[in-house]
């Protein structure tokens, strides 16, 4: 035998020692063998290209290409006895892989504040109506919104300037007089159009809004001896402050905003808190104020809560 393959050989025989018996066997070249032929014999195929079992055993063997031609009669070179003796560790690497993709993945997907905001939400409110000269009135409210959020447009990694589009209808179940059971209010489907400029400061979690709405709505009016079902259009202007608070796998946003009503001198203040729980599920907790004049002054209060998804 050679003695430039002594070498090798006792390394491939000391890896044999340790490995389990089924993982491999030697093979003693004859006269007229080469790897190539070799291999595809022991029906491990694909024969040619990177990481194929040709290079697999000239890696096992300590061979090159150029010192596999050298082998003589009676040199010793080691086999795989199948596949599975490269492919299962070669499995268990691509699962491992795979796996950090994913988890890197559902982080950055699902975890991470979003670039792109899309939620829907259904709200469920109580509306009071406060008069001068009259009883509360109290009745049910339900809403659907889609809202979506572009986010960021970037200054300096700290500053983003963030879009936000939504639109809602809301419908209200007939009024409750307090005062008397005979009497039955009955409400139409109002409209909520918004749209409205985020600036967020991402180092601090603050972040400032303006925005401006268009709203169809039906109002309740007392002219101080009957009561009446009104449909108004209004058109708000308005700014708002938030801040955001990162906790764990969860954001949490408090908000305080006002508007102003281009008619029916009307004005609106809210408070909202709003969590994203695992960036995914949306709960808004509302209070609301609406001042206005019609027939005379008018004063709602409304106090609700929402729950929804954010693509």
């Amino acid at each position: 035998m050679n003695k430039k393959f002594l070498l090798p050989l006792l390394l491939t025989l000391a890896f044999s020692a340790n490995a389990k018996k089924s993982d491999f066997t030697p093979y003693v070249i004859k006269k007229g063998d080469n790897v190539s032929q070799v291999i595809a014999d022991n029906a491990l195929t694909p024969l040619y290209g990177k990481e194929q079992w040709v290079e697999k055993v000239l890696k096992l063997n300590r061979l090159t290409r150029q010192t596999a031609k050298k082998l003589e009669p009676g040199d010793v070179i080691v086999i795989p006895v199948s596949a599975t003796y490269f492919t299962e560790k070669e499995y268990k690497d691509e699962v491992s892989v795979l796996e950090s993709s994913w988890e890197k993945k559902v982080e950055m997907e699902f975890l991470a504040p979003k670039e792109k905001n899309l939620s829907v939400y259904g709200s469920y409110f109580n509306r009071s109506y406060g008069f001068k000269n009259s009883d509360l009135k109290i009745r049910q409210a339900f809403m659907g919104v889609l809202e979506y959020k572009k986010r960021k447009i970037d200054i300096d990694n700290r500053f983003s300037f963030n879009p936000i589009f939504s639109a809602a209808v809301y419908t209200q179940s007939n009024a409750d007089f307090e005062s008397n059971d005979d009497l039955v209010a009955e409400f139409t489907p109002s409209f909520l159009g918004s749209a409205a400029l985020e600036i967020e400061d991402r180092e601090t979690g603050y972040a400032f809004t303006v925005l401006s709405e268009y709203e169809n709505m039906a109002v309740l009016d007392y002219d101080g001896t009957n009561y009446n079902v009104r449909s108004e259009n209004v058109v708000w202007i308005g700014s708002g402050v938030h801040k955001y608070y990162h906790i764990g796998q969860n954001t949490y946003r408090l908000s305080l905003s006002m508007a102003r009503g281009n008619n029916l001198d009307a004005f609106k203040y809210a408070a909202k808190l709003t969590s994203f729980i695992k960036q995914h599920y949306r709960v808004d907790i509302t209070t609301q104020r609406t001042l206005f004049d019609l027939s005379q002054q008018t004063d709602v209060m409304d106090t609700g809560f929402s729950v929804g998804y954010r693509f």
